[in-house]
């Protein structure tokens, strides 16, 4: 059990350190730390790439990842930072790729229980409004990605 407690410490103070999740109320950063899944990514490698159905949003625990956009690196991410929330909350395809730069250790979040979370409380929507706008201030796509899919039956 204090196993178990700690781990849950450590994941809410991780999801404390995101300025998108930093307005929601103590009980909402518990309730997304409980549904956290972790996700090893080695060097390397692709977390998702550009064009990709968006399902999870990723919060990083250790290591780097370059956000790549139309084939050129747009930004770098570290511990601390979370990634995926464009096409989750814009409900569209993945707008760049995210490749681990270091071996990564990933907290991931499936978009049932991030937003029913994020966009319940109105600071935290706001906030991620306003972080999604910056971020595709910062960059936008040459080629539009569209729609996701329909759910399969």
């Amino acid at each position: 059990m204090d196993r178990s407690v700690d781990s849950l410490d450590v994941d809410i103070a991780l999801l404390r350190k995101v300025p998108m999740l930093r307005p929601l109320p103590l009980p909402s950063i518990e309730q997304l730390a409980r549904g956290l899944e972790p996700v090893a990514v080695p060097a390397g490698s692709a977390v998702f790439t550009q064009g990709d159905v968006g399902d999870r949003y990723y919060v990083i625990a250790s290591g780097d990842a370059d956000v790549v956009g139309d084939g050129r690196v747009v930004a770098t991410l570290g511990p601390g930072e979370g990634f995926g929330e464009i096409a989750l909350l814009r409900r569209t395809r993945r707008t760049a790729s995210v490749v681990a730069r270091s071996p990564l250790e990933l907290q991931s979040l499936g978009s049932e229980h991030f937003l029913p979370v994020v966009l319940g409380y109105t600071p935290s929507a706001t906030e991620a409004a306003s972080t999604v706008e910056d971020l595709l201030h910062r960059y936008e796509p040459t080629e539009p990605h569209g729609e996701p899919p329909p759910p399969a039956p």
